[in-house]
């Protein structure tokens, strides 16, 4: 077992990498001893409670990346990229694909003219990242139901008065998102048994002033997130050298599938201006 040092929320899970040339499961790997780990509270409050799956379970679970293959030995779903070196669920609360949505929010702001991203710091890595949570009974249909449930509880902080609820609905609007990303996504929570995968939608909040400053004064963090800021990325006459600082998990490779869409909105602004 290697002796890197584990960030706390990775307690119990393995430290240790796989080979890449060991990692797709089509390749024997006979002396592949992955750690077992289940968080305690997964075991307590997860829905999913079978510990011995069956081929019909697994069909019931879908996967953005296709049909789930099963452990011939256990009935563990396995998980599509390949060996993890942490076997069972870890902190996720179900077999096979975990579905979440993230949200991708862009603004021209009207005073320095940069285009700027809405991200948290995570409460648990302090790391910068989407706002974004899991979908409730697992449910990856209701992508946006998701995101702008999440979007209340860690941008607004479940703030329930009806200025911040009617500034919610305006923004964070059935009418109003793309889907920019579907699918697997790297992160450090991943096993052998189960995985992320998500759904990305992008909004842009339009380049009023007015609109702006009402928008930021219902911003508080709130949930997994322990701040909340705009971060710069681009000055609008030089969207080709946008530079996004490192975040969470896959979510840089999020935002690079919602790159095409967010240089599409504003130039729409600079066409209109």
């Amino acid at each position: 077992m290697s002796n890197t040092k584990q960030p706390a929320y990775l307690h119990g899970y393995s430290t240790k990498k796989v080979d890449p040339d060991l990692k797709d499961w089509n390749t024997p790997y006979l002396t592949y001893n992955p750690t077992k780990f289940t968080n305690k509270s997964v075991l307590r409050y997860s829905l999913d409670k079978k510990i011995n799956l069956t081929i019909e379970d697994n069909d019931l679970r879908f996967s953005y990346t296709g049909k789930i293959n099963l452990d011939t030995t256990t009935n563990y779903p396995l998980n599509p990229k390949g060996r993890t070196d942490t076997a069972e669920r870890g902190k996720l609360y179900y077999w096979g694909p975990n579905h979440a949505s993230d949200i991708v929010i862009s603004r021209l702001n009207t005073e320095t003219q940069n285009i700027e991203l809405l991200l948290i710091n995570r409460h648990d890595t302090g790391q910068l990242a989407l706002v974004g949570g899991k979908a409730d009974d697992n449910d990856y249909s209701k992508f946006f139901e998701t995101a702008k449930r999440e979007f209340h509880e860690e941008a607004m902080s479940s703030i329930d008065d009806p200025i911040a609820l009617e500034i919610l609905d305006k923004i964070i609007n059935p009418d109003l998102y793309q889907v920019c990303y579907t699918g697997y996504v790297e992160d450090p929570r991943n096993t052998d048994n189960a995985w992320m995968e998500v759904t990305a939608l992008y909004f842009n909040l339009p380049p009023d002033a007015k609109i702006q400053s009402t928008f930021d004064s219902v911003l508080k963090a709130g949930d997994d997130a322990k701040a909340i800021q705009w971060v710069v990325v681009s000055n609008i006459n030089d969207i080709a050298n946008a530079y996004v600082p490192e975040l969470y998990g896959s979510h840089n490779e999020i935002i690079r599938q919602c790159w095409p869409l967010i240089i599409k909105a504003h130039s729409q602004i600079v066409e209109i201006v």
